[in-house]
């Protein structure tokens, strides 16, 4: 709470910072102290150009998936789905992704295109992704480290369910998430 009070004057740091760079290292400690912090206090806006920043940097490759994902998480949540899509795309893309910061790319992308008006391609990107998160299976039988992707396409799939009128599916697939 006293760091929260004092977040402004943080950004202030970080923005005049970035264009020194030999303080480059001390920008990406600050940077990773405060993460994802700014984000949780409500700052997720004024937080991304931050972002966008650290992963131009040496020091972000060993967890630029989580980078990734928050950024596409602000985009969504700030309405600029076209950017979270292409962000999701990176992550997606990126070999080394965790398959909780994929599930949370997949899940943004989905939910992106579905707010666009686009439920044939959020559909599509939910099919090819069914196998790889175990949708065919019980959560009692899905790897533990597949079970938040598993639960991020199962949600999809019951609003998917919901919204066609077939409740009873729904109902069986909300059971199952229980």
């Amino acid at each position: 709470e006293s760091i929260k009070s004092h977040l402004r004057s943080l950004l202030s740091l970080l923005d005049h910072a970035r264009n020194y760079p030999q303080l480059e290292d001390n920008y990406y400690e600050l940077f990773n102290l405060l993460h994802p912090c700014p984000i949780q206090w409500g700052f997720g806006y004024e937080w991304e150009r931050f972002i966008d920043h650290a992963l131009t940097m040496d020091g972000s490759k060993h967890k630029q998936d989580r980078l990734l994902a928050d950024l596409a998480e602000i985009q969504f949540n700030t309405g600029n789905f076209s950017k979270a899509i292409q962000t999701c795309d990176k992550l997606i893309s990126f070999s080394g992704a965790a398959i909780d910061q994929l599930s949370r790319a997949v899940s943004i992308k989905i939910d992106s295109y579905r707010l666009m008006a686009h439920p044939e391609i959020s559909n599509k990107i939910f099919a090819q992704w069914s196998v790889d998160f175990h949708l065919d299976k019980p959560a009692s039988q899905v790897p533990q480290h597949f079970i938040e992707g598993w639960l991020r396409l199962k949600r999809y799939s019951l609003q998917s369910l919901r919204e066609l009128g077939k409740v009873k599916q729904a109902l069986d697939v909300a059971h199952e998430l229980v």
